[in-house]
């Protein structure tokens, strides 16, 4: 049986390159550190301006009013198909919404609480 030709790193420094990647081990182990360096400013700047989540108002209370939320409505109430992952604010708390009423609360698969996020800063010019 004819064997594969052998492959090797796309940056040129003539070594085989490893499986399911175009580069070799040394060169994606640098891609790999510039991945997470630029997502660490990412995050920092993300931090820097809006607060960690706890500053946000997401603390043990929220994670537990979170839980208890899910436990009770499994279902994304918008797309109706998929477990909810997320617990989103009907009325952001910016527009005046309760931060811990139940009813001011749904459970949202991921891909429906991005929509909802997205219409909520267009209609509210909330960030």
């Amino acid at each position: 049986m004819p064997s594969r030709p052998r492959t090797f790193c796309i940056n040129g420094c003539k070594a085989q390159s490893i499986s399911d990647s175009r580069l070799c081990a040394t060169c994606d182990a640098v891609r790999q550190k510039k991945i997470d360096a630029r997502r660490a400013v990412i995050a920092k700047k993300r931090t820097a301006r809006f607060g960690t989540s706890r500053e946000q108002g997401y603390d043990w209370q929220w994670e537990k009013v979170s839980k208890h939320v899910r436990r009770n409505e499994p279902i994304c109430r918008m797309c109706k198909n998929a477990l909810a992952s997320c617990v989103d604010h009907i009325v952001p708390i910016k527009q005046g919404g309760e931060r811990l009423a139940i009813d001011n609360l749904q459970p949202l698969c991921h891909k429906c609480h991005a929509v909802k996020t997205a219409q909520d800063v267009s209609r509210y010019k909330v960030v």
